[in-house]
């Protein structure tokens, strides 16, 4: 998969430029008299330089001499130094431990009912557990790595060469057949693992692995920033583009003031009056447990893994903040933080428009969403559109194509009859969302308005950043949208956009989220 590719020859005036945008073509100098007409493409940057040469014989065409400076990718790019936790059996139970005998109340009780210090206090507080209980090592990373090669491979390359420089044969030819065994072993080790993936039915982690073994893990993730802090701040002011209160970035975020009610503690009961939904703790735990470990943490820094393995032991200080943020209407800031990780749409991006906005927020502010998308779920089922076929269960694009083809086909049994078929795209779909038509919209709909208030300080007044590599932008405000990426953003977007979710006499409107075709028979 990594080996290299060319194609030369006279292309006349053709280019495969659009066709093979990955691809690098090295001739500069004039081919046949002031025109380049002969090209020389490599699927490796930065690996060659050309230099014109006489023709052969009576040739018309000159001879192009192509010259290697291609430098290893283990040269181009040093090893990477990563810190990694060693998560283990005693590792977990050390963690459940620490957190089984925390006095949660006490944490609780200074905070009364400020939401924003309290969920910055005990998300501190977990990340503080988590750094002192679970043992970390440093990994050297290279480039050039194979899944297969272990440390003891490594090892024996390293002796293989002390025996070349100090001429030792024998010693080569017996280190060179350990590691021919050794090779084969770290192969079938990982053949073995990855047969195991599949009877395991973990269809991801056979596609992560080869995807790595094809070397296409990182040809999206590893683009160039073009212009770095400069590029990173301007892509989030353009993904913050329409929102009209869009100023200045925020060097930190401020406490909003709360008016001063009696304190309620993790052993009193929230009063359900206000909130229409009072998650209990069943609900809680069952939530915390059916987080993925592989997903990204958000902001909030906390390891989806810690939520999920001591589900236990945290849901009820989870389900705490969850009954008083429903109550008060208002979400604590750093949940509404989103961490923005542009993901490009073309193979090379260039312009603000070739990326698309991916939201990571916290694992914790995504099990509350589920609980909140439930209940909108039960009072909104009859004001989705039924054409609707995006993010429904059991339901897809090819339901939507049988639906359309259906439809079209029926028509055209009838006798001169016709269909006439407009296709329309929303861009920037998720990101025009007014939250004042939205919230009229849920009020008539018959949504309770502590939840329309609480979904509404939910999509307002969001700081984000957007991250690339190494690149952190500054942090903005945002009261336009609905960050994608989330658990609810799909519904409210669906649900916002029932204006076209009509059908009229001849014209039927179906929808797939962020696409809307008008079929008129």
């Amino acid at each position: 998969p990594q080996s290299l590719i060319t194609i030369s020859g006279d292309f006349n005036k053709a280019s495969l430029q659009n066709i093979l945008p990955t691809f690098t073509q090295y001739v500069d100098c004039d081919t046949r008299d002031n025109k380049i007409l002969d090209l020389f493409y490599a699927n490796v940057k930065e690996a060659y330089k050309s230099s014109p040469l006489p023709p052969l014989g009576r040739s018309d065409h000159n001879l192009v001499y192509i010259r290697s400076v291609n430098v290893p990718v283990v040269r181009k790019q040093p090893p990477v130094i990563r810190t990694v936790q060693k998560w283990s059996d005693s590792s977990y139970e050390a963690l459940m431990d620490c957190f089984e005998t925390t006095d949660w109340e006490v944490l609780c009780k200074s905070h009364e009912e400020d939401i924003d210090s309290l969920t910055e206090c005990i998300t501190d507080y977990i990340n503080f557990c988590v750094e002192n209980t679970v043992p970390t090592k440093k990994v050297k990373c290279y480039s050039n790595n194979k899944p297969w090669v272990t440390s003891e491979l490594k090892v024996l390359l390293n002796e293989k060469k002390r025996a070349f420089l100090v001429g030792d044969k024998d010693e080569q030819k017996r280190v060179q057949r350990l590691l021919k065994v050794k090779v084969r072993e770290g192969k079938e080790s990982y053949k073995l693992k990855m047969e195991q993936k599949l009877q395991q039915k973990n269809v991801r982690g056979v596609w992560k692995d080869l995807n790595m073994m094809s070397g296409h893990e990182n040809k999206v993730r590893r683009y160039i920033v073009p212009g770095g802090q400069t590029w990173v701040d301007g892509l989030n002011l353009f993904f913050n583009r329409f929102d009209a209160g869009s100023n200045d970035d925020l060097e930190h975020l401020p406490q909003s003031s709360l008016p001063q009610r009696s304190p309620i503690f993790l052993s009193q009961a929230i009063s359900s009056s206000i909130s229409p939904i009072s998650p209990i703790f069943e609900q809680v735990r069952n939530g915390l447990r059916r987080i993925k470990i592989n997903k990204s943490q958000g902001p909030d820094g906390i390891n989806p893994r810690v939520l999920k393995v001591c589900a236990d032991q945290i849901c009820r200080v989870v389900h705490y903040i969850f009954n008083l943020s429903l109550r008060l209407e208002k979400l604590p800031v750093l949940w509404k933080t989103s961490c923005i990780v542009p993901v490009p749409k073309l193979i090379n991006p260039k312009e603000f428009s070739h990326y698309r906005p991916i939201s990571l927020t916290s694992q914790l502010m995504k099990v509350f969403e589920r609980l909140v998308l439930d209940y909108l779920k039960s009072v909104l089922c009859g004001a989705v559109d039924k054409l609707q076929f995006a993010y429904k269960t059991g339901v897809g694009v090819d339901d939507a194509l049988i639906y359309l083809l259906h439809k079209s086909l029926s028509h055209l049994e009838t006798p001169d009859s016709t269909v006439r078929i407009t296709f329309f795209d929303f861009s920037s779909a998720f990101n025009t969302i007014q939250p004042s038509l939205l919230q009229s919209k849920m009020e008539n709909a018959g949504v309770h308005h502590g939840m329309v208030n609480w979904i509404i300080d939910y999509l307002s007044n969001r700081p984000q950043y957007v991250r690339m590599q190494d690149c952190v932008s500054q942090v903005v405000r945002c009261s336009t949208g609905v960050p994608q990426g989330t658990v609810l953003a799909p519904f409210l977007f669906t649900f916002y956009r029932q204006i076209f979710s009509t059908i009229l006499n001849h014209v039927t409107f179906r929808n797939f989220l962020t696409t809307l075709q008008l079929l008129a028979v």
